[in-house]
């Protein structure tokens, strides 16, 4: 059956069977592709001015990233930069860009070992208020059929950004300094 089915292939193709093979798997090969997210990054941080000073606004941020379960990655009060990096994002959090395959395309998901890294920028607005923007940055391994696994930067939709600044508005707010007690003498 097999020396059938070789001298029926090389009649109709005209091809060798080595040469059928080679293009078989050359198609496979060349099968999956990554097409990059389509919306470019925004230049622009999402930013608000909160009017609670430098001080409350900090400690607010601060307390709220950790309490969320993001870790710490840089502090300086002094210059207003908060680092924090998450575990995970989801499609409404970011474009990863389009996995191609013979099967067809379908939007690149976030994997198990995706990273979220927010900036966090604070500076004083005056002495009752603080302006505050958050830079996201999201990364995901991908994988793509007959590809090696890959790190793929996602763009940010800015859905996870503004639910911050309102989070850390709402608690910058709630933030009370300790009130000072004269000593009983």
């Amino acid at each position: 059956m097999p020396r059938l089915l070789r001298r029926w292939f090389n009649n109709a193709t005209g091809c060798g069977a080595e040469h059928a093979l080679l293009a078989v798997l050359a198609v496979i090969t060349t099968a999956g592709c990554l097409y990059p997210p389509a919306a470019q990054p925004k230049s622009a941080n999402y930013q608000r001015t909160i009017d609670v000073p430098y001080d409350l606004t900090w400690e607010a941020a601060l307390k709220e990233m950790k309490s969320l379960g993001y870790t710490i990655v840089v502090q300086d009060p002094t210059h207003g930069i908060l680092e924090t990096e998450g575990r995970g994002f989801t499609l409404e959090d970011a474009d990863c860009g389009i996995v191609g395959s013979v099967a067809g395309k379908q939007r690149a998901e976030p994997d198990v070992g995706s990273t979220s890294v927010y900036n966090l920028y604070l500076s004083p607005h005056g002495d009752e208020a603080t302006d505050v923007s958050i830079q996201a940055t999201y990364a995901t391994p991908i994988r793509i059929p007959f590809h090696p696994q890959q790190s793929q930067a996602c763009v940010s939709t800015g859905r996870r950004e503004q639910a911050l600044l309102e989070v850390l508005d709402s608690a910058a707010h709630e933030m009370r300094r300790p009130k000072f007690k004269p000593s009983q003498s």
